[in-house]
């Protein structure tokens, strides 16, 4: 259109060199989960710190790689991410819940040798709320070496046989009982 300047490619998205104005690019974004379920681990609470082993087709995983046998994510690019979580858990009807009724996620990050959660939700127990999914989104500002993982807790007296849901009919990588994912909204 006449009397619209271009909008420039950058590395990281496109600049309108009039206002300016950014735009992310759409390519800095990924997903994965878990191809196998895994048990939940008992306590008073019990964190169960969950494993991902495979990104879905066209992730980007350069700007987060996942390290340290599928539980840790190392962060390469920095900037602000929003990151969606979705975990589903099987088996809880043969749980046994304290009576603490609180179930949680997080992310717990790690910068410079101190750790902290940024991003938590607290349920009432899964029972109570007769269903077993939970997620949890929001904008966390990563910075190059941060590292990071994903943690359910409850208040658990016997592991037993609860579970967090790996894919419903492996192998495939649409059906995703738990999974992360995140894009990059503003690379720094």
């Amino acid at each position: 259109m006449e009397g619209f300047p271009a909008w420039q490619p950058t590395p990281v998205g496109y600049i309108n060199p009039t206002t300016p104005s950014f735009v992310p690019n759409p390519q800095r974004y990924a997903s994965w989960y878990k191809s196998t379920s895994q048990t939940l681990v008992a306590g008073s609470p019990g964190f169960t710190t969950i494993t991902f082993n495979t990104a879905t087709p066209s992730s980007d995983t350069t700007s987060i790689s996942l390290t340290g046998g599928g539980t840790t994510f190392t962060v390469n690019r920095a900037g602000t991410y929003l990151v969606s979580l979705q975990i589903t858990y099987a088996n809880l009807n043969l749980v046994l819940i304290s009576s603490q009724d609180t179930f949680g996620l997080g992310l717990s990050l790690t910068r410079a040798g101190a750790t902290a959660t940024v991003l938590r939700a607290s349920y009432r127990t899964l029972q109570q709320d007769g269903g077993p999914s939970r997620s949890l989104t929001g904008y966390v500002e990563f910075q190059v070496g941060d590292v990071f993982s994903i943690f359910s807790s409850g208040y658990i007296t016997t592991a037993g046989p609860g579970l967090i849901s790996g894919v419903s009919s492996p192998p495939n990588n649409f059906d995703l009982n738990t999974s992360i994912s995140w894009s990059l909204l503003n690379p720094a």
